[in-house]
Order: structure tokens, then sequence, then C-alpha cells
């Protein structure tokens, strides 16, 4: 099976070249895959590769690294088919490719490609984001204390209150 492992130093003090090195050889014994492939940063790392171990079992293995190295904490999961990333596309093709000197089949049906949204940030925010009434959804939840509750009433009239202000005082009134 194919994996996806994210690694994240909490330690930095050790050469981060060495650190993503060395979880690669300690990777290596158990690929089953031409190469390991691998990006990485300052603080983290993510890992593609394919092995026979299942998913229980590489767990176990990944704990025992761990163990090895001084401070890092990991998430792993099997490589789906779909996946969505806004890595510059040669470092995305360099990870994803495990196998490089494979030739690859030619599909008879053509490639699939999804179609171009000519959507900009914005447009997405508004189409997307604002569309969902917020007041609405945090009106069922009040996060007033009663005494609070009093003092807007006090101090904007008891109109002031939202539906769920009114449900609150309404249970605090049932069990007094």
């Amino acid at each position: 099976m194919k994996y996806i492992l994210f690694i994240y130093r909490c330690d930095d003090k050790k050469n981060k070249t060495e650190f993503v090195g060395g979880i690669a050889h300690e990777l290596s014994p158990i690929v089953k895959s031409d190469e390991i492939k691998f990006i990485f940063g300052d603080t983290n790392a993510v890992y593609h590769f394919e092995t026979e171990m299942s998913f229980p079992e590489l767990k176990i293995y990944l704990d025992l690294v761990s163990k090895d190295f001084d401070d890092f904490t990991y998430f792993l999961f099997p490589k789906g088919r779909n996946f969505a990333s806004n890595m510059e596309k040669q470092n995305l093709n360099h990870l994803m490719d495990l196998y490089p000197n494979k030739k690859k089949r030619k599909s008879k049906k053509g490639i699939f490609e999804l179609p171009k949204i000519e959507l900009n940030e914005e447009e997405f925010i508004k189409k997307y984001l604002l569309s969902v009434d917020y007041k609405e959804k945090n009106e069922d939840i009040c996060n007033l204390t009663v005494d609070e509750i009093l003092d807007k009433i006090t101090d904007n009239g008891i109109n002031s209150l939202t539906k769920s202000e009114k449900n609150k005082l309404d249970e605090y009134s049932k069990n007094v």
C-alpha cells in the first residue's frame, strides 16, 4: 500500500537535512517502492512510499522509529487517488511519482482534467462563505452568564435579548 507521511519536528537542534535523511533511512528497510520520495522545510517533511506493511504494523514501526529521534510527531494516511495541493507542480510531481522509471500506461480514453474555474479569492468568499447566515447559527449558543443577561436587560431592555439568551433565562428560572 502507498502512504503519505507528514513528520513535524518539535526540536530543531538537529540539522534538518540529517533529520529528514535519518527518517528516510529508517523507512528504507520496509519500503517496497523504487524510492522514498520526500520534500521538506525547516520543521516538517512529507514522505511518499509504498510498503507491504499493513496500516497498524506501520503505525507500530513509526512509533518505534520516533523513539530513536529526539522529538517529532507524525501524521500517516494511505495515499488515495484524489488529493489537492497548492505545491509547485515540479515538487508535487517529484513527491507523487514513486516509480519514475516505470513506463506509464497510455489511457485510451484520454486524461480527465477538471474544468478551470475562474474564481478569485474575493469571489469565493462572497459565493461560499458569506452566503451562510452566521448570525442565525450563533444565536443558538448563549455564552453570557445569567448576570450578564440581566445587565443587558437593564441597559437595553428585554427586547434586546436574542432567542438563546431568553431560553437561558427561562431554563434558569425553572431550576431556581
